[in-house]
């Protein structure tokens, strides 16, 4: 039975159902859609499966196995397994705190799609939190990746990628430790990456250099990436150290900086790179 086609049931009455002893494994498949009643905040989240949905009393917990689907607002979570966690609200009823998806993980929301193994939902925060192997958001103009997790704030449209983190936008790549990005809605509806923060063994790659830094703030408006700590720029043959660094990534001017109070030991250099690669040491 697709799960387009079949019946939506509210929590409380498919509980009530169990409880009696109505809802028996072989009138289970009539649930394969239930509503369960909403996120606290009067958010409604349906949840679809292909082969059938559990209920564990004992753990306050819904399994919708096969294709499972939620669907809370303009969020979709599809995955092969999601776990529904419940519990009693202040205002009477039930409500969903916590999801949890297992295998296949997809998560659209705000015109970003989120990819990864696993994922935790917490739905009091709105943050969707991904594991596994090629994690992955892409969005209209970027495409963010991570090695050990992605964090993605539905209502903030805030993400963040954590281990060896990588963000390409535009033929730009920005990689570091940690990657924070603030994402807001285009004249399109799509999402698209409008700051992002970096931070530890930060790397800008160009067509025409290499910068690396500790820390890095990339203003997508302005097409500028503003680098502190240990800055080491690298253009060809050409390579130069300092404190901070501005890198214009729509003209292709990069401009060092040295240390502060570096003047009074008549230690001061500023360097720039032009587009034709011409050094200049002041």
């Amino acid at each position: 039975m697709s799960f387009r086609k079949t019946a939506k049931f509210p929590l409380a009455l498919y509980l009530l159902l169990f409880a009696l002893g109505i809802m028996t494994p072989a009138t289970q498949s009539l649930a394969q859609s239930v509503n369960l009643g909403g996120d606290g905040s009067g958010n409604p989240i349906e949840v679809f499966a292909d082969n059938g949905i559990e209920w564990i009393k004992n753990s306050e917990m819904l399994v919708a196995r096969g294709n499972a689907r939620a669907l809370k607002g303009d969020m979709t979570i599809d995955t092969d397994e999601l776990r529904a966690y419940y519990r009693n609200a202040k205002k009477g009823g039930t409500e969903v705190w916590r999801l949890d998806a297992v295998g296949a993980v997809k998560v659209v929301s705000g015109g970003a799609t989120v990819h990864g193994d696993k994922g935790i939902y917490d739905v009091d925060s709105n943050v969707f939190v991904v594991t596994g192997k090629k994690l992955r958001l892409i969005s209209k103009e970027s495409n963010l990746t991570a090695r050990d997790s992605l964090e993605y704030w539905t209502v903030r449209e805030l993400a963040v990628a954590r281990g060896d983190a990588v963000i390409v936008q535009q033929g730009k790549r920005l990689q570091a430790d940690v990657l924070s990005a603030q994402f807001a809605k285009a004249k399109s509806g799509q999402s698209v990456a409008k700051k992002i923060n970096a931070f530890g063994n930060v790397r800008v790659v160009t067509q025409h250099e290499v910068v690396t830094a500790d820390k890095g703030v990339y203003n997508v408006g302005s097409n500028i990436v503003t680098l502190s700590g240990s800055v080491k720029m690298t253009r060809g043959s050409n390579q130069l150290n300092g404190c901070s660094a501005q890198v214009n990534l729509k003209t292709n001017v990069s401009k060092l900086y040295s240390c502060k109070g570096a003047g009074n030991s008549g230690n001061r250099v500023r360097g720039s790179i032009s587009r034709e690669g011409k050094t200049v040491i002041k």
